[in-house]
């Protein structure tokens, strides 16, 4: 897993994350990916606690990611006012064909997968949870929006 500093391709669907949400080739497969957890919450169903969508109403700035010799799009939200316990991941394949992601709400961890043949299988699974680490540790600038990388 390593992040890619200052790479043009990570702008590939927008300059910010909010433009990249907004995509018209990318945001329908972000709603198709969170399905019923983009608007609602629906913790007593297996589902988030708050809307997915509202984890990503602030967003960073899109970073650009390898797996392997895959490169992936990271766009990281949170909650506003609760960006410390209320965060997320949205991972995308640089074609635009597979999506991954990760919530984290206080304690409760989602992941969610999104393409042809794709499962949030363990492997998966590895891949957001290990985008995730490595996005937490780069220090050249914040990740998530709202704290700073010694938070």
């Amino acid at each position: 897993m390593e992040v890619l500093p200052a790479d043009p391709g990570a702008f590939r669907y927008g300059q910010t994350g909010a433009e990249v949400l907004g995509h018209p080739e990318v945001g329908p497969r972000v709603r198709a990916l969170f399905g019923r957890d983009w608007t609602a919450a629906a913790p007593a169903q297996g589902g988030t606690a708050i809307p997915a969508e509202d984890v990503f109403r602030q967003v960073g700035l899109p970073q650009m990611l390898r797996v392997g010799d895959v490169e992936h799009i990271a766009v990281t939200g949170c909650t506003p006012g609760a960006c410390r316990t209320q965060r997320g991941l949205l991972l995308i394949r640089a074609d635009g064909q597979e999506l991954r992601a990760r919530i984290d709400e206080g304690g409760f961890t989602h992941h969610y997968a999104f393409g042809a043949g794709l499962a949030m299988d363990i492997p998966n699974r590895l891949v957001v949870d290990g985008a995730w680490m490595a996005l937490a540790a780069t220090p050249y600038r914040p990740v998530w929006p709202g704290r700073s990388v010694a938070e």
